[in-house]
Formats: C-alpha cells, sequence, structure tokens
C-alpha cells in the first residue's frame, strides 16, 4: 500500500521526541548513581557509620584525630560563686593563754576580729576561740595557728552557697512586689471589712519579707567572713617535789589536824550564832507564860479542914 506523503514527517517527529525522552530519562538514572544529590549522600555516610560494628567504631575513634585539650581555670569556675568557709583547729600548748592572745592578734593582723572567748579550767586549762577573717586570709590564718603549738585535729569545710543566695533573692524580689500590690489595693479598699483583710494579709507579707532579708543578710555575712574556731588545751604539770624538801611529817600531820579543828569550832560558832536569835525569841515568848503558870499554882484553893 503506497504511504502518504504527508505522514512521514509526523512519524519523524515522533520517533525523534521518543529519542529525546528516553536520552533524559537516562541521564537522570546515572546522576542519581553517581551521588549527584549531596544531602542523600551524606546520609549514606551516616547510614554506614551506625551500621559499623563496635570494633570498627573503636578503630575509626582511634584513628580520628584527638581534639585538643581544654585547660580548665578553677579561678574563673569560682569566680562569682558564693562560698562559706569554716574550720575547727585542735591545738596543745603549755599556756593556752598566751596562744588565745596570739590568736586575737594574728586575726587582727589579717584584717578580722574574734568574735566569741570561752576558758574552762577542769582537768587543765582549755580556751576555745570564734576567729572571723576574710576568705582571702583564710588559708594564711590558718597555717599561722597551727604552727602556735602541737596540731591535734584540723577540719575544714567550704560550702557552695549560690544557689540559696539566687534562691533568696528572686524570693525577696516575689515578696516586694507582692508588698507594693496589697499596698495599692488598702489605698483603693472602701468598706472597713475589705481594709482589715488586706491590712491582715499584708502584714503577713512583710513579716516574710523581712525573714528573707534577714536570711539573706545571714548568708552573706558567713561568705564575707570566714570562721574559724581554735581549740586551746593546755594540762596542768604534776606537782614536783624539790629537792631536800621533807615529806608530810608528824607535824605536818598536827598542822592539819589542828586546821581541821579550827574549822570544825568555826562551824560550830557559826551554827550557834544561827540558833541564837531563835533561842532569845523563845525564852521571851515562855518566860510569862512559865510565871503566870507558876503563880495561879500558889494562889490555889487550900485544902478542906476536917469538922
Amino acid at each position: 500500500m503506497p504511504c502518504d506523503p504527508h505522514t512521514r514527517p509526523t512519524r519523524r517527529r515522533r520517533l525523534v521526541a521518543s529519542a529525546v525522552v528516553a536520552a533524559l530519562l537516562l541521564g537522570a538514572c546515572s546522576a542519581g548513581d553517581s551521588g549527584g544529590d549531596p544531602a542523600r549522600g551524606v546520609a549514606d555516610e551516616a547510614g554506614v557509620a551506625a551500621s559499623a560494628t563496635p570494633g570498627e567504631a573503636d578503630t575509626q575513634a582511634a584513628e580520628a584525630p584527638a581534639a585538643a585539650p581544654v585547660g580548665v581555670d578553677l579561678a574563673a569556675v569560682t569566680a562569682g560563686r558564693q562560698i562559706v568557709s569554716t574550720a575547727e583547729v585542735d591545738l596543745t600548748a603549755p599556756e593556752a593563754g598566751e596562744v588565745a592572745d596570739r590568736i586575737a592578734e594574728l586575726a587582727t593582723e589579717a584584717g578580722g576580729f574574734v568574735s566569741g572567748e570561752e576558758t574552762s579550767k577542769v582537768q587543765g586549762t582549755r580556751t576555745t576561740l570564734i576567729v572571723r577573717v576574710p576568705p582571702e586570709e583564710f588559708d594564711g590564718l590558718l597555717d599561722a595557728i597551727g604552727g602556735l603549738g602541737e596540731l591535734t585535729a584540723q577540719r575544714i569545710e567550704t560550702d557552695d552557697v549560690t544557689q540559696q543566695v539566687v534562691d533568696l533573692e528572686s524570693r525577696i524580689t516575689t515578696a516586694e512586689a507582692s508588698v507594693v500590690r496589697l499596698r495599692e489595693l488598702l489605698d483603693r479598699s472602701g468598706s472597713v471589712a475589705d481594709i482589715a483583710q488586706v491590712e491582715t494579709e499584708l502584714l503577713e507579707r512583710e513579716t516574710t519579707l523581712e525573714t528573707l532579708r534577714g536570711q539573706l543578710r545571714t548568708v552573706e555575712r558567713q561568705v564575707d567572713l570566714a570562721t574559724i574556731t581554735v581549740n586551746v588545751a593546755s594540762e596542768d604539770p604534776d606537782p614536783v617535789v624539790a629537792d631536800g624538801e621533807d615529806l608530810p611529817s608528824f607535824l605536818g600531820g598536827l598542822e592539819s589536824g589542828w586546821d581541821a579543828l579550827v574549822l570544825a569550832l568555826a562551824g560550830l560558832a557559826a551554827i550557834v550564832g544561827l540558833l541564837l536569835p531563835w533561842a532569845i525569841l523563845l525564852a521571851v515568848v515562855s518566860l510569862p507564860l512559865w510565871w503566870v503558870v507558876r503563880s495561879r499554882r500558889r494562889s490555889g484553893p487550900s485544902a478542906p479542914t476536917p469538922a
């Protein structure tokens, strides 16, 4: 059958179009196989790393370049922190009083002071001092105190109260705002009942606010001044008999007995002196009664004579 000359160009155009489409499809497939999509390539690498065995992962970590060490500046870390420093030191020295005086001098030289002192003389002398000193002088004063005698015990504690300070400051801010609102509400209150209720609530909030402020001041004082408690003990020396001194003899015993007798007589005299005023008072009261009774007995009726 003879072909229509008008249909040949149409078929050629269709064949050319089909060839172009096929070429485009092949190009897209080759681009996908070569990893042209960067995101897909990264995902494939992540998947391979995740599927690696533990041994391979350790090997890869060992082969990876080590990170540069990061230096830690302790001063920078503690900067801005609220630290409370306390210590307790036990010393033994021949003279507790002299050591206590020296500790007070050292505290004054370091910009501190002695806030408390107590002395006991039971089984020797024991003095306890409470020293307050700026934190920067804390370590130096501890070393100086330790050299004043035999150091038997030392306990040092540091407490980070930064979170406590922040919490107190936040609660104080909230309480202050609450007090301001209640005062404004009190100004706008009309009835007596409303005024009484607001005043009660305001008093409670102000009390809470002052309590929080007091707690904050206490913590700040503990931070501003470190505390060192020093216990200094000294035992009384045993009595020593000097060379050539006689031990207690008959005369010594006689002297001790005489002292005991004098002491007993003094005690008896004290008792007599205590009872003598009562005896005089009893005599004054009882003597008239005895006189009346005796007089009645003498003036009594005589016995009747027989008839």
